[in-house]
């Protein structure tokens, strides 16, 4: 399969050589940055600097919808293992209840262990689990939950688990500030 770059690939490449370039000078690459700005074509400087993390714990789901009108959110886990959920909206309901929600609509497979190392440890991890040949077969095994099947969903303990979020993802009241 043959990926070709698109101009957003080759924007991208020019404002990181461009502040790369400003950097190695010595440049005040701040002081210079609305100049990017302006000439990528962003409205506000922030824009320049990408996608910026947000700390999961201040942000509800609602919120990030509602403020950035994101359809596809990624949400980083396990800082090291590195694990990249994709949350994807796929309807909206204004003025509805929220409660009951979030609601666990589908599931496959089962949760990998806590610190396996992220999707390429996950992966030597089930090689050597289903290998009895595999070097490190009975290490991860006895290391590992006991009779581990990557195939089963407990599908009761994941609705608890979901379950136990409606209260603390509630959309927060909107309040109006007095002047």
């Amino acid at each position: 399969m043959i990926v070709r770059p698109r101009v957003h690939d080759f924007r991208h490449r020019f404002a990181i050589r461009t502040l790369l370039d400003w950097y190695r000078e010595g440049n005040d690459v701040e002081q210079q940055l609305p100049a990017l700005s302006t000439y990528l074509g962003h409205a506000r400087v922030r824009d320049t600097y990408g996608h910026q993390p947000m700390d999961a714990s201040r942000a509800r789901l609602c919120d990030i919808v509602r403020e950035t009108g994101a359809e596809t959110i990624h949400c980083l886990y396990g800082f090291g293992d590195s694990w990249d959920h994709v949350i994807k909206l796929e309807k909206w309901f204004e003025n509805t209840t929220s409660e009951g929600l979030p609601l666990l609509l589908e599931a496959a497979g089962r949760c990998p262990p806590e610190d396996v190392g992220g999707a390429p440890g996950y992966v030597e991890y089930l090689d050597a689990i289903s290998d009895p040949a595999h070097p490190e077969h009975e290490h991860m095994r006895l290391w590992g939950p006991e009779r581990f099947d990557p195939n089963v969903v407990d599908r009761k303990a994941l609705e608890a688990a979901v379950n136990a979020l409606s209260d603390v993802w509630k959309p927060r009241r909107r309040t109006t500030r007095l002047k």
